[in-house]
């Protein structure tokens, strides 16, 4: 045996392969934990697909892990050090990497037989790749390694490369493909399925959704949905929320978040026949329920309606806090909605944002139930014939134009988590102070005829919007005569394309 050499003890070989491991281990954590940041955030589908592609390449990645430890420290014969620098430094977006080599006559002391030094990167070397918030050097040292360890670091580094390099483009693709990203808001691609999508609300929500990148399913029985309404970009279903298939739609589907607008709308029939309101609105809701917990959908968006679930109100503008005690089927159905997916948060952990609305108003709305008087009012005024007011006229609503409430449907996919807000514009406008406004508009001359009052109306309601712009960053931009004109015109141009 020569007489410089000497042998690593086992407790010295067990310092040396601790060493090794954290540094490899190190070296993964800085490559995986952005990924893993980037995959938690694209929809499941693409997840799948990137772990397939991965999958080789992380099981290259174990092999040489494993080669790291198959060959033991040598004996190290003559004053003769061999000391492997593997040193990973980022250039251009990839990781290049460098074997130095380094021979000396100096002892490397037997207590320093490893050791890691992680550096920061540069600010400019972490934009240039890619942005993603982790981008080190790291320098590792070992100290007794063969030829044959050398070998297969050098190996190993290539991989390490490739690696990287696979990484790198990864990351620019989920960071820039505009097909995972939204255009505007620069969301993640998700799939949506929207009950009552070819409805008045639903549809505009449907196609703001699809604008912004999203997969959306459309499940609406046409019963008060128009064909017309119906986005051609959006997969659709004709299905009674209440049939018991629903749930083989969700299993097909797999949607992520699901907005629910499907809904028996009408005051008037609910108090009627509040059986079929309660089918509608309770059990229905229950079944959608069931379906997104069964699915494992994440989050739930409910259509409330802040103008039936408060009652008569014992101040004004109505907040969230405001009593509950709805005077009509209707608002009754519509609580007990919200009260069942409180209950599903508590048991199941589905997320959920309900969203009182006022009463909405715009485009494509159909002119039926008190939610739909603007509609009313404009069609009949097109064609000659005086509105009918029922009651006094003095009554106040909070109309909100409903491209304000589309993007308060927008803002609920990423944020106000099991809150209900209301959306609303913290305004009363009287139906007498609509249709002076809207003969303005036209020049109608015709005074209204007036009738009794109908049950289960309220008289006075407007909604406080102070948690909606707290919880959502939400506020209503429209106001009340430019959304009038804007439905005006389009009554308008409907009656005209049905007369051509």
């Amino acid at each position: 045996m020569p007489a410089n050499g000497t042998y690593l003890n086992y407790h010295k070989q067990f310092e040396s392969a601790l060493f090794a491991l954290l540094a490899v281990l190190t070296r993964e954590l800085m490559i995986f934990v952005p990924v893993a940041g980037l995959l938690a955030s694209v929809s499941s589908r693409d997840r799948k697909r990137i772990i397939i592609w991965i999958l080789p390449l992380v099981c290259f990645s174990i092999f040489f892990m494993f080669h790291y430890f198959s060959v033991k420290p040598e004996l190290v014969h003559t004053p003769f050090n061999l000391s492997a620098w593997l040193r990973i430094r980022q250039i251009h977006s990839w990781f290049r990497f460098e074997l130095f080599c380094k021979r000396g006559n100096a002892q490397i002391p037997s207590s320093f037989l490893g050791s890691i030094r992680c550096l920061n990167a540069s600010k400019k070397s972490r934009e240039d790749f890619y942005g993603l918030p982790i981008a080190p050097r790291i320098y590792i040292l070992y100290r007794g390694w063969s030829l044959e360890r050398l070998l297969g670091n050098y190996l190993y580094a290539i991989h390490s490369h490739l690696y990287a390099m696979f990484f790198g483009n990864l990351s620019r693709y989920l960071l820039f493909n505009p097909k995972v990203h939204s255009s505007s808001e620069g969301d993640v691609q998700i799939k949506i399925l929207v009950t009552g999508g070819a409805g008045f609300i639903g549809s505009y929500v449907v196609d703001a959704y699809l604008a912004q990148g999203h997969e959306v399913i459309v499940l609406d029985d046409l019963s008060t949905g128009k064909k017309e309404n119906l986005n051609p970009s959006a997969k659709f279903y004709e299905m009674d929320i209440q049939d018991e298939n629903l749930i083989d739609v969700f299993e097909r589907e797999q949607p992520e978040v699901v907005n629910h607008h499907a809904a028996q709308i009408d005051v008037r029939k609910s108090v009627t026949d509040p059986k079929f309101d309660a089918r509608a609105n309770i059990l229905g809701t229950i079944n959608v329920l069931e379906a997104c917990v069964k699915c494992k959908v994440k989050k739930i968006i409910f259509a409330s309606s802040g103008g039936a679930v408060y009652g008569e109100p014992q101040y004004l503008p109505v907040d969230e806090v405001h009593p509950k005690k709805p005077i009509s089927s209707y608002g009754v159905s519509k609580l007990s909605g919200e009260f069942y997916i409180q209950a599903y948060h508590d048991v199941h952990g589905l997320k959920f944002t309900i969203l009182r609305y006022g009463n909405v108003y715009g485009p494509r709305q159909d002119p039926l139930g008190e939610a739909g008087v603007i509609a009313i009012f404009c069609s009949q005024m097109l064609e000659g014939t005086p509105p009918k007011i029922f009651g006094t006229g003095d009554q106040l609503r909070d109309y909100v134009y409903v491209e304000d409430v589309v993007e308060a449907n927008i803002i609920a996919l990423s944020g106000g988590d099991n809150v209900a807000v209301n959306i609303g514009t913290g305004i009363g406008t009287s139906v007498n102070e609509l249709f002076k406004n809207l003969s303005s508009i036209i020049g109608f001359a015709q005074d209204p005829i007036y009738c009794p009052p109908r049950p289960g109306e309220l008289d006075k309601i407007f909604l406080a919007p102070d948690l909606a712009r707290k919880e959502l960053g939400w506020e209503p931009t429209t106001d009340i005569m430019k959304g009038l004109v804007l439905t005006m015109d389009y009554f308008k141009n409907r009656i005209k394309v049905r007369r051509d």
